[in-house]
């Protein structure tokens, strides 16, 4: 057996909008009431099972009441493509035809925990205050359409839409073009079992802020450092773009 995903053990980080449709009602209620019955009982029941992290080996443990010494960690790689070195040109023509400059990156699905909204709300307290000319990219497949236009919503109200760029899933031998060309990588996740956008994105040598979830804030030893920094709540966002000041992003 093996362990990807801590979603399930979390059902705060299943909220259910009003303008969720019925059918999407009932199986944010449902889902993750099946997964947690039916990983308790497959981890007991397998021989060995493998986690992703410590940390999802540690809350596994405690969910399903088993030993430790039954878990072993095996971390996730990340594609090769994302370790290369690209031309300049195939950069700058992706950016032309999005017609973008200078971006801040985010690549994860549209669903609530992933909190856009607070990177939205972070570079609109940035515009105002700091006056950056960085519009902000995210990349992902739409989890929830009711999220999704929750956002769209979201960016008119702040008058952020020539600002925000949202873009549906992207293979990898187009994704790291924009991975490439970003100035800076956000990652406001309140849940992850590992975080892979993280070190796609280290591996392109950009600066990475990040909330301390549990998997990413264990790997790299709690600190900042390496292009690495972490905020301590979701809505200070904001301030961690204010420290991002390399050579790469001036804000």
């Amino acid at each position: 057996m093996m362990l990807q995903n801590l979603l399930y053990f979390h059902r705060d980080l299943y909220p259910t909008r009003k303008d969720e449709p019925i059918q999407r009602k009932l199986y944010l209620f449902s889902q993750p009431r099946y997964y947690r019955v039916a990983i308790k009982y497959s981890a007991n029941k397998a021989n060995k099972v493998v986690a992703v992290s410590q940390n999802a080996k540690e809350e596994l443990c405690k969910f399903a009441n088993i030993g430790k010494s039954k878990v072993s960690v095996v971390y996730h790689g990340i594609n090769d493509i994302f370790k290369g070195t690209y031309s300049s040109e195939s950069v700058e023509e992706l950016k032309a035809k999005l017609g973008i400059d200078k971006y801040i990156l985010y690549v994860a699905g549209y669903v609530t925990y992933k909190n856009h909204d607070k990177v939205i709300q972070a570079l609109h307290i940035l515009k105002g205050k700091r006056h950056i000319s960085h519009k902000f990219v995210a990349v992902g497949s739409v989890t929830s359409p009711s999220y999704a236009g929750y956002l769209k919503k979201l960016v008119a109200d702040l008058n952020l839409e020539s600002e925000v760029f949202f873009l549906d899933y992207l293979p990898h031998e187009h994704l790291v073009f924009l991975y490439q060309g970003a100035d800076a990588f956000v990652f406001p996740s309140s849940c992850e079992s590992f975080g892979i956008p993280v070190l796609e994105a280290m591996a392109c040598n950009l600066p990475v802020i990040t909330t301390r979830f549990g998997a990413l804030h264990r790997m790299f030893g709690g600190g900042d450092g390496d292009g690495l920094f972490f905020v301590e709540k979701e809505e200070d966002f904001y301030k961690g773009l204010e420290e991002v000041k390399s050579g790469a992003m001036e804000i």
